[in-house]
């Protein structure tokens, strides 16, 4: 009896030891477990040490994603250790905490794009943990903002290109071919050496594209430069009258390859020439600009006191050389007229009060003109033209045949973007129309019509102006005016010239009037215009 008391004593002391102990266990055990699942969610192993059973882990990296932080798309990743977090780099930068602990908190930088990103964390024991390809994508509708312009430097021109981008500037393009651009953006300038339009593509890294085109000029910035000649108390005179465009400034005048004392900020300078003969003159400015001209001076000429006026000098128009001829008749002969101004030999239609008239040349070389008045005074003066190669080609083909090139038919109806000449389809990027009753047609499909080569029909955006070279004859249609010029000759139209959809369209009445050989028949049934060249 006293042994079974014995033995349930041991029992119960065992028991009430062994629960004690159980639930020691069950504690631990429990802590354990905790452990285990915090290192199977984050990858990081569990070690226990000493009999309180503390433990260390290598730093927890967790919940990477895309944010916006003070405006700036951004990584950000969370970060837990078991003691100091050291360091925290992603793509190799060093990280930005945004909150927490010094053992735990939120670390950023600003992103790079769609793509995989690499994480690592380090802490105060050195232990420490590297994610490789997390890849996040970065949601960005915000298109790059890009702006063009084009400045000229040491006698070179380049196009300015300034882009920036919220995010991060991946690729930028001059006409398809890549170039180095900072990521976060910047203001570039890129060598041109052509006159042309460039297109140049943004792209950041969410993909957004920005495209901007540019129409640059290369030669658009020279100097202005015109030549006169003037009589002063028995010697001749070479007038220059030079400036140099926004910004710039002269930095060399020649006159026949000398150099002479020129204003950097420009003048009119009058230059004493002492022997009959061509004077050029070449003005530079300091990006290495150019202008030159030529003038051609008599100096056996001793007296122009009752010879009419004459100014002729060389003019680019739109592309095309000519003669700019001012010519009038003296004012110091009662009811004095202008006879007749001829180039070369050729009659050009200046009006008897005089007038003015840009005349068109085909080949290098001097042009002599002659303006004689009533009483038998002739006043000449000879100037040397530059004519470009295509100009000088076209003027060859011209003249080998007729001012066009042989007869046409064509009709033009109304509402209708299309054309027929001589019996071929013609596409148009207008129509003809009605404006106050009468029936405008394009004037640049009137000119291919007519056979007039596209390189002779010219706009000039500054004057509005359509210039049209009709074999010797120059038409010039100024927009929203009533006025057409035929030879320097003005012409009054019912209707003024208009622009519709970039094109400007003139009354059909004016061409018969304006385009030498030309008849028209309007058909009121049909709406159709029939336009006959001989």
């Amino acid at each position: 009896m006293k042994m079974f008391k014995k033995l349930v004593s041991v029992v119960a002391v065992t028991t009430a030891l062994t629960g004690s102990l159980s639930c020691l266990y069950a504690n631990e055990n429990q802590t354990s477990q905790d452990m285990q699942a915090f290192s199977y969610e984050f990858n990081a192993p569990v070690k226990t040490t000493g009999p309180n059973y503390s433990y260390d882990y290598d730093p927890v990296i967790s919940d990477p994603q895309i944010v916006t932080i003070d405006s700036k798309l951004c990584v950000r990743v969370h970060v837990r250790a078991a003691t100091t977090i050291s360091e925290v780099r992603i793509d190799d930068k060093t990280a930005t905490r945004r909150n927490g602990s010094s053992s735990e908190g939120d670390f950023y930088i600003e992103a790079n794009g769609t793509k995989n990103y690499k994480v690592y964390a380090r802490d105060s024991n050195n232990r420490s943990t590297t994610r490789d390809n997390i890849y996040l994508t970065v949601s960005d509708s915000t298109k790059p903002t890009l702006s063009l312009s084009k400045t000229y430097r040491n006698g070179y021109c380049y196009l300015v290109i300034k882009a920036e981008d919220n995010n991060s500037i991946s690729t930028v393009k001059v006409d398809g071919s890549t170039i180095d651009f900072n990521s976060s953006g910047e203001t570039r300038e890129y060598r041109v050496t052509q006159s042309k339009t460039y297109t140049v593509e943004v792209k950041d890294a969410a993909g957004n594209t920005t495209t901007e085109k540019i129409d640059i000029n290369i030669n658009d910035d020279k100097p202005s430069l015109t030549l006169d000649k003037v009589l002063k108390d028995g010697k001749w005179y070479l007038t220059i009258k030079s400036y140099p465009s926004s910004g710039a400034r002269i930095s060399k005048v020649t006159v026949n390859n000398t150099k002479i004392n020129f204003s950097a900020n420009g003048e009119t300078l009058d230059y004493a020439v002492s022997s009959s003969g061509n004077y050029t003159v070449v003005v530079t400015d300091n990006y290495n600009q150019q202008e030159s001209q030529t003038l051609y001076i008599d100096c056996n000429v001793t007296s122009d006191s009752y010879k009419p006026t004459l100014t002729a000098t060389a003019k680019d128009m739109g592309g095309i050389m000519g003669i700019d001829v001012a010519a009038y008749p003296s004012t110091l002969i009662s009811n004095n007229t202008l006879k007749q101004v001829t180039v070369n030999g050729t009659v050009i239609a200046i009006p008897a009060a005089g007038g003015r008239m840009d005349y068109m040349v085909t080949a290098t070389g001097n042009y002599t003109v002659v303006a004689t008045d009533a009483s038998g005074n002739s006043s000449t003066q000879t100037v040397f033209v530059t004519v470009p190669t295509a100009q000088a080609a076209a003027g060859q083909t011209s003249s080998s045949s007729s001012s066009t090139s042989g007869s046409s038919k064509s009709v033009f109806k109304i509402k209708q973007s299309s054309f027929t000449l001589n019996g071929v389809t013609q596409k148009m990027d207008g129509a003809p129309t009605l404006k106050n009753g009468r029936t405008m047609l394009p004037i640049r499909y009137v000119a291919y019509a007519l056979n007039i080569e596209p390189s002779k029909i010219i706009w000039d955006a500054s004057t509005k102006t359509v210039t049209i070279y009709d074999g010797s004859n120059i038409i010039k249609a100024p927009l929203n005016s009533k006025t057409i010029t035929v030879n320097g000759v003005d012409q009054t139209m019912e209707v003024a010239a208009t622009m519709i959809n970039g094109r400007v369209y003139i009354p059909i009445s004016q061409i018969a009037k304006a385009f030498s050989g030309v008849s028209i028949n309007w058909n009121a049934s049909t709406k159709e215009a029939t336009i006959i060249r001989k």
